[in-house]
């Protein structure tokens, strides 16, 4: 009698990642940190490429990536205001240079036969500081 030869089972495909609450949680405090997609992979040890299905697989872990990313943006903004409004120049100088679009490289721009006029902003209110400005380089 001959005996039957077992057949080679074929491995099975991994199953998929699932994504819970707490990873979705986690990928939202991970961005606010400014992490990549290769960084929270790496912290979660899978794969960029299994991340980033996961990700395009389960909108509510891109929607939480986002909002980490917004949340601490709009953080950052909010203690970079407050700065410029206790009076901090630096953090006037930036505020003014990113958000009202002022460039010193603007302020160097006159020609020799031009009149250098200099103008000094008293105010701490970084908003009221646009406004002159924005009055000043217009001429009204």
């Amino acid at each position: 009698m001959v005996a039957k030869k077992k057949s080679a089972k074929k491995p099975k495909r991994p199953t998929k990642k699932t994504v819970g609450y707490s990873m979705i949680e986690e990928c939202r405090t991970l961005a606010g940190y400014g992490l990549t997609y290769q960084h929270m992979a790496d912290y979660f040890d899978i794969k960029f490429v299994t991340f980033q299905r996961m990700v395009q697989r389960e909108p509510k872990l891109e929607a939480a990536i986002k909002n980490g990313k917004a949340r601490i943006i709009t953080e950052m903004a909010g203690l970079l205001v407050q700065k410029a409004r206790e009076g901090n120049v630096t953090a006037m100088m930036f505020y003014l240079k990113t958000q009202a679009r002022f460039s010193e490289w603007q302020e160097n721009t006159t020609t020799p036969d031009t009149p250098k006029t200099s103008y000094i902003i008293k105010t701490t209110d970084p908003i009221e500081a646009a406004r002159i400005y924005q009055q000043i380089m217009t001429g009204s």
